[in-house]
């Protein structure tokens, strides 16, 4: 039986067909980011959603919109949802809105990707 914990942690999309007692909705891209469980965002590129004002915004998504931040989504997240998020950052950080904003503000800023790879790997180091 499938959950939502196997779902999200699974970096493979099914070639079997959709159990038709599940909701539809599982079947979604959204579904595979290793965040979802505990992301708080309104909109999911790989789910949809809509994004109010002071409302946390995709972490990939943000990334995707910084500096070598196309590298860092593809190499973490499945291929589907990597494309959606860099789709969707390209075409709403020329549009007008919080989300644009955050992304145009976020373009600006280092990688927080990155930023805890580096921590982790100095914490690796002191071992």
């Amino acid at each position: 039986m499938f959950t939502l914990r196997h779902l999200s942690h699974s970096r493979q999309l099914s070639s079997k067909p959709a159990d038709p007692s599940l909701p539809t909705a599982l079947t979604g891209a959204g579904y595979l980011c290793p965040k979802f469980e505990r992301c708080n965002a309104g909109f999911c590129p790989g789910l949809g959603g809509t994004h109010l004002p002071g409302e946390p915004a995709c972490r990939y998504l943000l990334e995707a919109a910084k500096l070598g931040g196309r590298g860092r989504v593809e190499g973490a997240l499945h291929q589907d949802l990597a494309e959606a998020v860099l789709r969707y950052a390209l075409e709403l950080i020329s549009q007008s809105g919080p989300l644009a904003r955050a992304l145009r503000q976020a373009s600006k800023k280092g990688s927080s990707m990155e930023r805890g790879r580096r921590a982790m790997q100095r914490l690796r180091a002191t071992r």
